[in-house]
C-alpha cells in the first residue's frame, strides 16, 4: 500500500503532459499584455499628434474656436 502511494506519488511529480499547455497560456497572456500596452502606447501617441497638428492651424492660437 505505502509503495503504491510512493509509486502515485512520483509518477505526478515526473509528468509532465500539462507543462506545455501551461507555457502556452503564460506566452499568450504575456503577449496580450504587451499587445495592449502597444495599443495604449500608438493611442497615446496618435492623441498628441492630432493634438499638435490642429494648435498648428491657422486661427488657434487662442485656442479652439467656438461652435456654431
Amino acid at each position: 500500500m505505502l509503495q503504491k502511494l510512493r509509486r502515485t506519488i512520483t509518477q505526478l511529480l515526473t509528468d509532465e503532459s500539462g507543462l506545455t499547455t501551461m507555457e502556452y497560456a503564460l506566452l499568450l497572456a504575456l503577449l496580450a499584455v504587451g499587445a495592449i500596452l502597444a495599443y495604449r502606447n500608438f493611442g497615446l501617441a496618435t492623441s498628441d499628434l492630432a493634438t499638435k497638428s490642429t494648435q498648428e492651424l491657422p486661427g488657434s492660437e487662442h485656442g479652439p474656436m467656438p461652435p456654431r
